[in-house]
This record gives structure tokens, sequence and C-alpha cells, in this order.
């Protein structure tokens, strides 16, 4: 009865850890898409400013 009860304790210990590192990657997860989002826009600002100075350029 003990040797249940100890791995049930074991199994229980591990559940907790793989809980705690879904927590930890999850976090970074949601730090790199805001970072990527971030990405993302600057890009496109910097294609649209490409792309007035390369009218600007042809039109003078």
């Amino acid at each position: 009865m003990q040797e249940i009860i100890d791995s049930i304790k074991v199994t229980e210990e591990k559940i907790s850890a793989a809980t705690s590192t879904r927590r930890e990657i999850l976090g970074q997860i949601l730090e790199l898409q805001e970072q990527a989002a971030e990405c993302n826009l600057l890009q496109g600002r910097y294609a649209t400013l490409r792309g007035q100075y390369v009218s600007d350029i042809y039109e003078d």
C-alpha cells in the first residue's frame, strides 16, 4: 500500500514540475509573439517609408 502512495506522490511531483515548465514556456511564447508583432509593425512602417523615399527620389 505504501508503495502505491509513494508512486502517486512521485507522479504528483512530476505533474507539478511539468505544469511549472509549461507556464514558463507559455510566458516565453507570449513574449516572443509580442516581439514578432512589433517586428511586423516596424517592417510595415519601413516598407511604407521606403516607398515614400523611392517615390520622392523618382518624382524629382
